[in-house]
């Protein structure tokens, strides 16, 4: 309430003047207010949050549904089952807390615990197939993730892969339609048929990661450089870059 004492704005006019302005502050400054809120709105908005039950509740179809409306989901660390695979849009991003977040693939389920999309990224998560030790054959039929034909790098940063009967990691034969293209970084493989098995030809970069094994389609790759066979177009060069990496 205004005192009498101010007068009306005839009779005080430098006050009510004064009113004015700092009332056309504020109305201002709650439109920066509102503008940075939808801003912080749109910065969080992408993630979804997954807490773990820690059980064998199956949580593929949560995760797919996710990602319908959002463009990655957060892993709050624990365990985290999947019974059937889930198909990745593109730019999905799929991140744990400090590997702590542990995404199992049900001893039940066969195929690829996640079909990766273009562009997808996963980082500080671990991958658990099953095995406590390293199958006789690379012919099991349980892995962590398929790529097929993307034309946007997978990035796999800090994770784990154990107990894959199969490939931890395969690219498919896609009839050489695009060039799959993979990055993995500062990540560990264990007890898998295989860390990466290649069907397709593309690019691949292997970055301070441990006990990384790979088998290739094309008896001409090497892990070094790329080979051209008289019997290859160019557009089919297979390429591995491993920079400080076991394997």
């Amino acid at each position: 309430d205004v005192p009498s004492s101010v007068g009306s704005p005839v009779l005080n006019p430098t006050y009510w003047v004064k009113v004015g302005n700092f009332n056309g502050q504020i109305a201002n400054l709650q439109n920066q207010i509102d503008t940075l809120n939808a801003i912080v709105s749109t910065l969080s908005a992408p993630f979804y949050i997954m807490e773990s039950t820690n059980d064998t509740t199956d949580r593929s179809t949560e995760l797919a549904t996710a990602l319908t409306t959002h463009k990655g989901v957060l892993f709050c660390g624990g365990d985290f089952y999947f019974a059937n695979t889930v198909t990745l849009p593109n730019d999905a991003k799929l991140i744990g807390i400090g590997n702590d977040s542990k995404l199992v693939f049900d001893s039940g389920a066969n195929g690829y615990m996640f079909v990766s999309g273009n562009g997808c990224e996963f980082s500080n998560l671990s991958f658990d197939g099953g095995l406590t030790a390293k199958p006789n054959d690379n012919l099991g039929t349980r892995g962590a993730l398929k790529i097929d034909g993307l034309t946007t790098p997978a990035k796999v940063v800090n994770c784990h892969f154990n107990g894959f009967s199969a490939s931890a990691i395969y690219v498919v034969d896609s009839g050489y339609a695009n060039l799959s293209s993979l990055v993995v970084i500062g990540s560990y493989f264990q007890y898998n048929g295989n860390g990466l098995h290649c069907d397709e030809h593309g690019e691949y970069a292997i970055i301070n990661t441990s006990y990384f094994s790979l088998n290739s389609r094309n008896p001409q790759t090497s892990y070094a450089s790329s080979v051209l066979s008289p019997t290859q177009e160019p557009s089919r060069i297979t390429r591995f870059r491993l920079f400080s990496s076991v394997r």
